[in-house]
């Protein structure tokens, strides 16, 4: 299991985070408030969701390359011989 700052979950996290931010702050009054508490509880949970779910799966479960390659084979070749 890689450490949370090397996956991909987390760098869209933090550039949801900035680019919320950002809106945030063009934004003016109430709308400001909002967009911060809602976008950014939003955003943790998520990834907290996708972190809980990635480590909660075995790693045997994901396959590899080579077997997806394969199993497209298998199954076009079933297909061909229709």
């Amino acid at each position: 299991m890689r450490p949370g700052y090397q996956t991909t979950e987390f760098w869209l996290s933090l550039l949801a985070l900035v680019l919320l931010n950002v809106g945030a702050a063009l934004a003016e009054g109430q709308l400001r408030v909002v967009l911060l508490a809602v976008g950014n509880a939003l955003v943790a949970a998520g990834y907290s969701l996708s972190r809980g779910l990635a480590k909660s799966l075995p790693p045997s479960s994901a396959l590899s390359t080579d077997e997806v390659i394969s199993k497209a084979d298998e199954a076009r070749k079933i297909l061909e011989d229709k």
